[in-house]
């Protein structure tokens, strides 16, 4: 078993946002963990998985999912940057 795998279960806050010609798809999930908490926690579909939720997700729709850590390293400036993307690997709507 993978530490770097999760679940998320929420409202969409906005529609997917969708690049590379379909193949990846960003919006950001919005969950309750109490009535005075909410997290807003920006998600990434690959693939396929853009695709579905491209074409059949809009905000305020539920969700939940499994997803991966995907980390990544680039530069900018001149300095390494790093990032984690939260990935998709299953999405239920």
């Amino acid at each position: 078993m993978s530490i770097n795998t999760g679940t998320l279960s929420g409202n969409l806050t906005q529609d997917p946002k969708v690049f590379s010609g379909g193949g990846v798809a960003v919006f950001t999930v919005a969950s309750n963990r109490s009535e005075e908490n909410t997290d807003y926690v920006s998600v990434k579909a690959l693939g396929k998985t853009a695709e579905v939720v491209a074409a059949n997700l809009q905000k305020g729709d539920k969700v939940s999912l499994q997803y991966g850590v995907r980390s990544s390293r680039y530069e900018k400036d001149g300095q390494t940057q790093y990032s984690q993307d939260l990935v998709i690997q299953k999405i239920e709507f």
